[in-house]
């Protein structure tokens, strides 16, 4: 009962079921065929329903949200889930594995800090009427502590949360390893008002939001 309410914990804090991995056909087998109807969305991966997520390390066998071969089966003889080998899974419900507290870290206690550094080349303000032109570019900088005092080159690609300024809609970039910052790009504003009233409005370019993986920070320059 314990291992099961972690279980649930563990989706209210964001994680997926081990086998939602996108990478999972590399470590387990589904047979479609023997999962009770209407409980096939337990066996999809992340990116078959559209979701945002990770694969962060290997595929966790011992992970308190994999299940067992048989759960959601029509038959439980018939597994719906099986390693390559054949073998059947037996999904914990004891506590959390190694693989879920680095989950967790991950997610919510992140060793990377990423930092917007923008620079604005051009800050245009009318007083009398509002209006405001705001125009710059941002790089991105990695550290491996939120005080920002050592520079951390990625060991691995980092997936970041990206923001269309121009639609105000998110997406999902990747940073390749290897680096220690990357230039965002150009971004801008304009505001023009008449008598208080907004009569026109326009932002363009991208910019870096909070994400999963990383601490984030903002610094004008």
């Amino acid at each position: 009962m314990e291992g099961q309410v972690i279980h649930e914990i563990g989706h209210a804090i964001g994680f997926y079921h081990e086998q939602s991995r996108s990478d999972r056909n590399n470590f387990v087998t589904i047979n479609y065929n023997n999962i009770q109807p209407g409980r096939e969305r337990n066996y999809q991966t992340y990116t078959e329903d559209g979701d945002p997520g990770f694969d962060l390390g290997v595929f966790d066998f011992n992970s308190i949200m994999l299940y067992s071969s048989s759960d959601f089966a029509i038959s439980a003889n018939n597994p719906v889930m099986l390693r390559l080998d054949g073998s059947w899974i037996f999904g914990q419900r004891v506590g959390l594995s190694l693989g879920d507290v680095e989950t967790y870290n991950y997610m919510y206690n992140p060793a990377i800090t990423a930092v917007v550094k923008y620079t604005k080349t051009r800050d245009d303000y009318d007083w009398n009427s509002g209006s405001s032109a705001v125009e710059g570019h941002s790089t991105v900088f990695f550290y491996t502590d939120a005080s920002r005092t050592t520079p951390l080159t990625l060991a691995s690609p980092l997936r970041i949360t990206a923001r269309d300024l121009s639609t105000n809609t998110y997406y999902y970039g990747t940073v390749p390893a290897g680096v220690s910052s990357f230039y965002l790009g150009e971004t801008w504003e304009y505001q023009v008002y008449d008598f208080g009233n907004l009569t026109y409005y326009s932002a363009g370019g991208g910019w870096m939001e909070r994400g999963v993986g990383y601490n984030f920070q903002f610094e004008q320059l």
